[in-house]
């Protein structure tokens, strides 16, 4: 409730989700594409990428951005991880989902307790509560 007695618009469970700077990497670019477009519907602002140096080659312009959305597995010498360490280094805050069909359990213990994860195909309700809640 506002400080007026009226009730909040930010208060009411069925408001659409604030729009969020999210940031996109993933090798595949049909993944990419139809990700991208799934999340710009749902009113964010998304950076897609298709290589780890392009995103790293930009980072200074994603001051503010509130998530990485960075498949794991990428083609070239750097994976989501690497890239998401370089980001956090420069981006205060930002979290963490990692999407791939291929996960090694060898890197589960790379992930920090706040990053999520979702293996590949996934629904677009799940892509769209994930990064809600992280959000």
């Amino acid at each position: 409730m506002s400080s007026s007695g009226e009730p909040d618009p930010g208060d009411d469970p069925r408001a659409p989700p604030a729009p969020a700077r999210l940031i996109l990497l993933d090798d595949d670019p049909d993944v990419r594409a139809s990700i991208g477009d799934v999340l710009g519907s749902a009113g964010h602002q998304v950076a897609a990428y298709g290589s780890a140096e392009d995103v790293l080659a930009d980072a200074d312009s994603h001051a503010g951005a509130a998530l990485l959305i960075a498949d794991l597995m990428l083609d070239g010498p750097l994976d989501g991880m690497a890239v998401a360490e370089a980001l956090r280094a420069r981006i205060d805050g930002l979290k963490v989902l990692y999407i791939t069909g291929h996960f090694p359990t060898t890197l589960m213990s790379g992930l920090r307790p706040q990053d999520r994860f979702l293996r590949k195909p996934f629904g677009i309700a799940e892509l769209l509560n994930t990064v809600q809640e992280l959000i």
